[in-house]
């Protein structure tokens, strides 16, 4: 029960402790911004009522950006989770979903309290104060995150086995692939189809002639088809056979 109760006091006096340690940071921005707005000529005690309003305002508006970036991220969480297993965008949103959980977390861990600083940007410009830069930077990659998901949700599903590749080291050789492929195919027909005409031809001379005109052609078409092949072959590095 003693063991409990010295735990309990514990906790209070570090959540005090807490509260203090922020209070004295806010409270030590103020003075400097009052310090700083007499410095540039405004009254002490207009100063000192102006640190006070910008400094809770500014920590009013930072904590909401805070808040307005946990429920995004659990809105998207939301929509990540109904899509179907089946889905081309599953994968993708999954792992950016989680980047997106991390540096939710880290931009909603920041204490607003302590993380707002006095810029004078001289030239004659008023002091004001801002969020520091740890706290902006955490915001730009939270948000970043976000929106890298939202894009994959609204991105279409692929059809599957969408070829993926550099077009010149890719896609170029498999067309020049295909269309070897499809002129040998209609080679071999032709050369088929006029062996076949040789032989049900029987003295028939017309169909003779057809038969030796259209070998003629596959005969040229085949020579250069094979030209364009070796050339081909010779200044490239191209896997002609790799496909079949």
């Amino acid at each position: 029960m003693r063991k409990n109760s010295a735990v309990l006091i514990a906790l209070v006096l570090l959540v005090l402790l807490h509260g203090h340690v922020l209070a004295d940071k806010k409270d030590d921005t103020i003075n400097t911004y009052s310090g700083d707005l007499q410095s540039f000529g405004v009254p002490e005690s207009s100063a000192d009522n102006k640190a006070e309003k910008d400094v809770d305002a500014l920590i009013n508006t930072m904590e909401s950006d805070q808040y307005d970036m946990q429920i995004a991220y659990d809105n998207i969480n939301t929509q990540v989770s109904s899509l179907a297993k089946s889905s081309t965008r599953k994968k993708q949103a999954d792992a950016r979903l989680k980047t997106a959980k991390d540096k939710t977390y880290d931009f909603t861990e920041f204490d607003a309290d302590k993380s707002i600083q006095v810029h004078n940007p001289g030239s004659g410009s008023p002091p004001y104060v801002t969020a520091d830069e740890g706290f902006a930077k955490a915001q730009k990659d939270a948000s970043e995150a976000v929106s890298r998901v939202r894009r994959t949700l609204i991105a279409p599903d692929q059809p599957g086995n969408v070829p993926t590749g550099d077009i010149v080291t890719d896609f170029i050789p498999q067309i020049i692939r295909q269309l070897f492929r499809f002129t040998s195919v209609v080679i071999l027909i032709a050369f088929t189809v006029s062996g076949v005409m040789f032989i049900i031809a029987h003295g028939n001379e017309e169909m003779l002639t057809k038969a030796k005109a259209m070998l003629y052609f596959t005969l040229i078409g085949f020579a250069f088809v094979s030209l364009a092949f070796a050339i081909v072959k010779g200044v490239t590095s191209i896997d002609f056979f790799g496909f079949i």
